[in-house]
């Protein structure tokens, strides 16, 4: 019998030694895949590696191996997979994103007074966006998340990231002019 089926049967049968021979083996084959899976969701080498220990303590710690049906392999790269998401989601809702940062990184012309108007303008309107809008934008365009990965960390369809990207521009265009607008030169 393989551990990719019946692999939580096969746990049970061979008791504690066993059951920590096969994780070891099972650390041992998968680490540095798991490891390179997490990284292209978190795109950080160390914290790539934290979320793939953190799972096998956890697949430990909480026997998650006995509830193992199916194939092992696909467990293993589906839970580190969601552990990358969670990790992604939290870390976005604990960075207090300055949207100052994102007007002061625009080009300016400290000669031109308009400027100054055209960026309190901006950063007016991207924190007056609905939550889940100025989410959105500072995921794709800040953060520079594509829109795959956006709607994996909130937990929506491409169509949604879209549609909200969409209705946050339009609410940016609508509340701030075009910079060489007579009223900002």
């Amino acid at each position: 019998m393989t551990y990719k089926a019946g692999f939580g049967r096969f746990m049970r049968i061979g008791g504690k030694h066993k059951n920590k021979k096969i994780v070891e083996v099972l650390f041992k084959q998968h680490y540095s895949e798991l490891c390179n899976y997490a990284y292209a969701i978190v795109k950080d080498d160390s914290e790539a590696e934290d979320i793939v220990q953190q799972f096998f303590v956890d697949f430990i710690v909480y026997k998650r191996y006995k509830k193992v049906e199916s194939s092992m392999e696909s467990y293993l790269f589906c839970s580190v997979k969601f552990a990358a998401l969670k990790f992604l989601k939290q870390k976005i809702r604990k960075q207090h994103v300055l949207i100052d940062d994102y007007t002061n990184s625009l080009p300016a012309d400290e000669n031109k007074p308009g400027n100054i108007n055209y960026k309190k303008a901006l950063n007016q309107a991207l924190n007056n966006l609905p939550p889940r809008c100025k989410e959105v934008f500072v995921m794709v365009h800040l953060q520079h998340l594509s829109y795959s990965e956006a709607s994996d960390v909130l937990g929506v369809s491409i169509n949604t990231v879209k549609t909200q990207l969409k209705r946050a521009i339009s609410i940016i265009r609508g509340q701030v002019p075009y910079p060489l607008e007579p009223e900002f030169e």
